[in-house]
């Protein structure tokens, strides 16, 4: 085994399959033939390259290459080590099975001599499915192209971790387990390498937890590929929705009093004004436009199941089209699709690959032109779902059309830039969500199942920190803003609201509800967004304490018995931040100290106080704040929705708890500046903004400040002055 760094990981022999015949380094069947070493330069930093070339032992003598190469790049900073392999002259393929790779580099011996490790793995769509515990010969470890990525702890070194994924050849890599190893390289059945295709693995190493682990392999990657995106140009990541989804009210349902669904979204909307919700765009799910039918898959509400077939409105649930709709509700769309039909309408006007049950778009102009015609009808993000089985259902994919896969993909993406839009991948491996490290209009991918009012559906750490390294904003998907939604087809109640709201707002991803007319929680709604309809945003999204991990793995007592997750908030001006924890249904306290939230904040001097609050739900009206010296441990109650915040001192005592009737009490697009004792605030012309403060000398009494927004949406707030921590503003 090669030992590299000080990660917690040894890596196992080199192994590849050419020429009918499979050799490996561990056997002297494949042997090294050239070596050399050199230094460079690229996006990550400075590293050591160290290069291999190889000779079967049953493979022909090569004239002039060698018909397989491997690498290892070093990086002098940031714990990053890139695995490559190559094959100069290429490989015919078609030898091997899907659940292969050609060439295994690095390889991952499930038999850790000298250390005992834990291991937590991503497989399926979004990646929703999970593997962990102790990494041994007999784990659980998923394989196959729907895996990743691969997360390593070590037992009894605290913060020791690693992460595992591909570099590159996104569409056409994968990992699997053979051996008594974990393998990554090319997907065995490709047929057709071209010579010096080349596939290589990312491994990151850390030292400071799993949280900045994965965050220094995010940062690689999008060095690496020069990733630029703009969530900014997103109305659905920037302003409150109303959403069709699955879990919807309205999701393949409409008003039947009202004859149709164009009729049941303008009411929806008329509702929305006559009560001050400010919902900026709608997202219009699956049941809006023409599927083709599928022999494996049943209809839906009467509907056909299979693959789109025309991306155009249906005049029986929208009879005056999307335009139309478009200019009387005066809100843009999200608008969902799914995978091609292999019928579709588009197919003999543009180039497409079709298979049996899909079909692929292939050609550039194909989406142009549905992009550009879409804007005119007001579409704004594109959502395209079903990734999973727009590769699953393709047959040729993983043999003699895999070059596909990658332009598809690209060339939605590069339209979509050229017709302004942003994309939200729906369904996807991890495979997808790395492509678009070379998409810059993917702006964000769903973190969790659809919306089914119980369950889990609302647990997005894990995923969610994983999207957020790429730079994605992680979507949880639609919720209901009360409980009871009479007539609901799926004959439930939603148990908890103020969890699906809070996880909402703290994903920094769409904040969409979906209630039926009449039935919403005003004051909830509202503690998600300005009174404009701008939603409020956190500097990190959640994501699960780093001692949630080792718990999970080890089931050592290590960490709570629950997802706890985190939050923090930054506003410019200020070197310190703050944080939101955020639990539900533990099954026992958690006592949580400094020490869970950063490692920077416990060697930090600065005094921090923990607080917590509670919201009238009809009126929104802040009640019973509590506040805490963060010093000591506070606990975090089992069984319930808990959230508490974290908040600096100044150095004149005062802490700035921030906007207590919002679940982000400082958020990005309010607290725009914080220099001194002056706070400058953002929102809507003539919107009251409240702002709480307290004093560590006096904890129970709580200042508040209420001012209003000025005509160029900003006002100036100052902090209080000395006096007022005894009920006396200066």
């Amino acid at each position: 085994m090669v030992a590299l760094g000080t990660g917690p990981l040894s890596f196992g022999p080199t192994r590849a399959h050419l020429f009918g015949a499979a050799a490996d380094s561990g056997t002297g069947t494949l042997v090294a033939t050239s070596e050399r070493s050199s230094a460079g330069r690229d996006a990550i930093g400075a590293y050591t390259l160290h290069e291999t070339g190889w000779a079967g032992s049953h493979w022909p003598e090569p004239t002039t290459d060698p018909y397989y190469r491997t690498s290892i790049r070093v990086y002098d900073e940031g714990g990053v080590v890139v695995f490559g392999q190559e094959f100069p002259n290429g490989c015919p393929g078609g030898d091997l099975p899907v659940d292969a790779v050609r060439g295994a580099f690095p390889t991952i011996p499930m038999k850790q001599e000298g250390r005992e490790l834990g291991f937590y793995a991503f497989q399926g769509r979004f990646l929703k499915e999970r593997s962990f515990g102790r990494f041994n010969e007999g784990a659980d470890v998923p394989s196959g192209i729907s895996a990743g990525p691969l997360m390593f702890f070590e037992h009894g070194r605290r913060g020791y971790t690693a992460i595992v994924s591909n570099f590159s050849q996104f569409m056409t890599s994968t990992m699997v387990v053979a051996d008594g190893e974990v393998q990554y390289g090319p997907v065995g059945s490709l047929v057709g390498l071209p010579a010096g295709f080349q596939s290589e693995t990312i491994v990151v190493f850390g030292r400071a937890g799993i949280t900045a682990t994965v965050a220094a392999w995010g940062s690689a990657l999008r060095a690496h590929y020069g990733t630029k995106r703009r969530p900014d140009m997103d109305i659905s990541l920037t302003t409150l929705g109303y959403a069709t989804d699955n879990g919807a009210y309205y999701y393949h349902k409409f008003d039947e009093t009202l004859g149709d669904y164009e009729q049941t979204l303008l009411a929806v909307k008329a509702y929305a004004d006559e009560s001050r919700i400010p919902y900026r765009y709608m997202q219009l799910d699956s049941w809006w436009y023409y599927r083709s039918r599928d022999p494996f898959s049943a209809d839906l509400n009467g509907v056909p199941d299979g693959g789109v077939r025309n991306w155009t409105a249906r005049p029986d649930v929208l009879p005056s089209g999307l335009s139309s709709l478009f200019a009387k509700l005066g809100l843009h769309f999200v608008a969902h699709n799914r995978f091609w039909a292999p019928d579709n309408v588009y197919r003999d006007s543009y180039r497409f690959l079709v298979g049996a049950r899909t079909a692929l778009p292939l050609e550039p102009r194909f989406w142009d032109d549905l992009f550009e015609e879409a804007t005119k009808w007001g579409l704004r993000v594109y959502e395209q779902d079903w990734l999973d089985q727009q590769v699953e259902r393709l047959e040729t994919a993983y043999t003699t059309d895999w070059p596909a896969l990658r332009e598809w993909l690209v060339g939605m993406g590069k339209a979509a830039s050229r017709n302004g839009i942003t994309i939200q991948y729906c369904m996807p491996y991890l495979c997808h969500l790395l492509q678009s490290l070379e998409i810059d209009s993917v702006s964000q991918a769903r973190a969790s199942d659809d919306y089914h009012i119980i369950g889990t559906q609302w647990q997005i750490g894990p995923v969610a920190l994983i999207l957020d390294a790429l730079g994605l904003r992680p979507s949880k998907d639609t919720a209901w803003s009360a409980k009871v939604q009479p007539g609901n087809r799926y004959g439930l109640q939603e148990p908890d609201p103020d969890l699906q709201a809070a996880v909402l707002a703290f994903s920094n991803g769409p904040v969409a509800f979906s209630d039926k007319i009449g039935c919403s929680c005003r004051a909830r709604i509202m503690r998600t967004c300005r009174s404009d309809g701008v939603l409020l945003r956190v500097d990190q999204p959640l994501r699960p304490l780093d001692c949630w991990w080792t718990q999970v793995v080890f089931q050592d007592g290590s960490g709570p018995t629950g997802h706890v997750y985190r939050a923090r908030m930054a506003v410019p001006g200020c070197d310190s931040y703050w944080f939101c924890v955020l639990s539900s249904y533990l099954q026992c306290p958690f006592q949580l100290h400094k020490r869970h939230l950063e490692d920077e904040l416990c060697k930090s001097h600065t005094p921090m106080l923990a607080y917590q609050w509670e919201v009238c739900e009809s009126t929104g009206q802040v009640l019973n704040v509590r506040v805490h010296d963060f010093n000591d441990a506070v606990t975090v109650d089992p069984n319930c929705l808990a959230l508490w915040y974290v908040a600096p001192v100044r150095a004149d005592g005062w802490c700035i708890l921030g906007e207590l009737a919002k679940f982000i009490p400082i958020g990005t697009m309010r607290f725009c500046s914080i220099r001194d004792a002056r706070i400058v605030l953002l929102g809507q012309p003539g919107e009251c903004v409240t702002v709480c403060f307290v004093h560590q000398t006096n904890l129970d009494n709580i200042v508040q400040l209420t001012t209003t927004i000025q005509d160029d949406g900003t006002t100036l707030l100052a902090c209080p002055v000395e006096g007022a921590e005894n009920g006396k503003l200066g």
